[in-house]
């Protein structure tokens, strides 16, 4: 895909592609299946009308963000990118930096480095699980890293567009941690892009709105 403008349209196939494109990984097949399962998904995605599309995007907030940008492809630095505030169900002192801090913290939480204190049994708990899920989910990624990093592309919003207007507006009602705000929030592909950050890469190929 070349580097500049791009429609609406393609931002929200390629958003429904990722999503339908999980289950390629519950269970993935050999490299050669795996190329013909993602040409069957992009080939049914691609097909739809943008009435089908809008039909698809569920999160209809997400939909109208999607309909009043004007959008860009291009590579973006992952220090530049803010994560959605408790992507995967996450702690959100893991999400209040950029990717690259997160990417680090959960690092140091996977090897013991770091341990985030809780005074709540059943929020530890629940942040645990969260963790060793994502841990799941990311080694999955990781496993197939070229193939996904080449046709997966990243939807970012407007830096403070969610990590500002919808969390920190939350977060100072309720005595929580605040987001910093960087140049893009992370919409679609938390994880991924996390798993990229984990095996060294800074940048990454996104959908982007220009400042």
């Amino acid at each position: 895909m070349e580097r500049g403008l791009i429609s609406t349209e393609d931002v929200k196939r390629y958003f429904l592609l990722a999503n339908k494109g999980k289950g390629l990984f519950v269970n993935p097949p050999n490299s050669k299946d795996l190329e013909e399962a993602y040409k069957r998904t992009f080939d049914e995605i691609f097909s739809l009308s943008t009435e089908g599309l809008n039909e698809l995007i569920t999160d209809k907030t997400r939909l109208a963000r999607y309909d009043s940008f004007n959008w860009s492809y291009g590579l973006v630095s992952l220090g530049d990118i803010g994560p959605w505030p408790k992507m995967s169900s996450l702690d959100v002192r893991l999400t209040t930096g950029n990717i690259l801090d997160t990417s680090e913290d959960i690092r140091k939480v996977e090897c013991g480095e770091l341990a985030l204190p809780y005074t709540d049994i059943g929020e530890k708990e629940k942040r645990t699980n969260a963790f060793k899920r994502f841990l799941e989910k990311s080694r999955s990624i990781r496993d197939k890293l070229d193939f996904v990093y080449e046709r997966f592309p990243i939807v970012l919003f407007p830096g403070g567009e969610v990590r500002e207007n919808d969390y920190n507006v939350w977060a100072r009602e309720n005595n929580s941690p605040l987001c910093k705000i960087f140049g893009h929030d992370l919409d679609d592909g938390n994880n991924r892009v996390v798993s990229y950050a984990l095996e060294g890469i800074i940048k990454v190929p996104c959908f982007y709105v220009k400042a």
